[in-house]
Formats: structure tokens, C-alpha cells, sequence
């Protein structure tokens, strides 16, 4: 999936000479910036814009910007959830382009219309605290029915009507099992969770020191974390589970 971005945004680099305005360049005189705005974890995006800025110093660099604001920078390139570039698109935001690896993508992952690509997928994940799963054995924490199965169990989960994050996990959640199906297991594990999270990142730190057993909670919100010696580990649901698709797109100037 990582691949996948760095073509297409090499490929942005070719088609995208007058899109956006064209900062100074960055660590190489004779290389291109392209600006990337991205709704991705910050440390995350940055990670993958260090990762292609070595491995491109001569030819192209990457700048991520977080925000899209009036007077602010404009990008080149989009990198965010389907729903926002679906929105950019009826905006008028977006500049088709022909992608010669797109029509490999399932219909799904790509604009019917060349106007954004499915790139990468953020799934929803268990992430386990190591101490109760020696409690209670690994064996038994892979499925989503192995949850709702449990007499003694504290789950972390955000509040799920704060974002589009949740919202989509909701979403996801009824177009698998159906919707009366997905209320009443949402009605089967509310006993285990004493508090909705505020905060997307809540439920991973609770998981990690112990105040929670399982934190439900998306892959990119856990992985800076697992990079050290930490007390859990991510479980990906037997069944299935939902997923957040980030897609790429060109943004248009409107001065184009």
C-alpha cells in the first residue's frame, strides 16, 4: 500500500507543473517539492514523507501540511479519507488524472471519474493488554463475538458520534453485519465500557497501562506506540472489521 502512494505521488510530481503555488524547494536545490495535505496521524504522514524524501533527494521531495484553510498553503496533492475527496471532487477541487496502475484497483478503491485513488486502509483493531490476555489466553481474544462473550471485561472505545472516524466504524459495522444485528451488539459490550473516550487516543493509553483490557480503536492511532516495548499487541477480528480507505487526489487551483 505504501508503494502505492509513492507512485502516485510521483506521479502528481509529472502532471502537476502549475497546480497549487510552488514553494522554495526543500534539502535539494534541483528537486521539486510537492505539498502534501494529508488526514492522516501527523507522526505517521511524517514518517512516510521522510521514507520518500530519502529515497528521492534529486528529484522530488515531499512537504505535509495538516490543514486546508483559506490564505493558507495550497497542496498538490491530497491524501485523505474517501468522504473529504468526495467532497473536494463536487467542490470542483480535484484534477482527474489518468493512473496507469488504477485500473488495477478494485471499483471500489478508485473514482469512476479519475478523480481520487484508494491507497491505503486504516482498520479498526483490538489492541490487547498483554497482562489480561495471559489472564484469560490469546486464544480467545480474536474475534468480535469473543468480546461480546465475556463475563468480566473492560473495554476502551472513543465516543462514537465525534468524528468521521466512528461514524464510518458504525457504518462499516452495519453494512457487514446489518444494522438491527450491529445495535445489539453495540447493546452487549456497552456493559463493559464505563466511559466513551473524548479523545481518539484515549482508549490506547488505557490499554497500555492496564486500566483497560481490550481498547478498540484504529491500527494508525496504536503503531508509533509498538515501535517500543509495549504492554499489548493488535489483534485484527476473525470476521472482519471495518476500515477507513485513504485516497489520493490532485488538487485543482482555482487559478488554474
Amino acid at each position: 500500500m505504501i508503494r502505492c502512494i509513492f507512485l502516485v505521488l510521483i506521479l502528481a510530481g509529472i502532471l502537476t507543473g502549475g497546480c497549487g503555488e510552488q514553494p522554495a524547494p526543500v534539502q535539494n536545490a534541483g528537486a521539486k517539492t510537492i505539498i502534501l495535505y494529508s488526514e492522516l496521524d501527523n507522526k505517521f504522514t511524517e514518517n512516510l514523507v521522510d521514507a520518500f524524501n530519502k529515497d528521492n533527494k534529486a528529484k522530488l521531495q515531499l512537504k505535509a501540511v495538516y490543514e486546508l484553510k483559506p490564505g493558507g498553503e495550497l497542496p498538490d496533492v491530497v491524501l485523505a479519507e474517501q468522504r473529504t475527496l468526495a467532497g473536494l471532487k463536487r467542490q470542483g477541487r480535484l484534477k482527474p488524472v489518468a493512473f496507469a496502475d488504477g485500473d488495477r484497483l478494485p471499483q471500489k478503491f478508485r473514482d469512476a471519474d479519475l478523480s481520487w485513488y484508494g491507497v491505503f486502509y486504516d482498520p479498526i483493531v483490538f489492541l490487547v493488554n498483554q497482562q489480561y490476555a495471559r489472564t484469560v489466553g490469546q486464544a480467545n481474544i480474536c474475534s468480535w463475538q469473543d468480546l461480546a462473550g465475556k463475563e468480566q471485561l473492560r473495554i476502551a472505545l472513543e465516543n462514537l458520534s465525534d468524528s468521521n472516524s466512528t461514524q464510518n466504524f458504525l457504518a462499516g459495522l452495519a453494512d457487514r453485519f446489518g444494522e438491527d444485528e450491529s445495535l445489539e451488539y453495540l447493546g452487549s459490550i456497552n456493559r463493559f465500557i464505563g466511559q466513551y473516550a473524548k479523545f481518539p487516543f484515549t482508549p490506547v493509553r488505557m490499554a497500555a497501562v492496564g486500566d483497560a483490557d481490550v481498547a478498540i480503536t484504529r491500527q494508525s492511532y496504536v503503531f508509533k506506540y509498538l515501535e517500543n516495548k509495549f504492554p499489548a499487541y493488535v489483534v485484527y477480528p476473525k470476521e472482519g472489521t471495518p476500515v477507513n480507505l485513504f485516497c489520493v487526489g490532485l488538487f485543482k487551483n482555482t487559478a488554474d
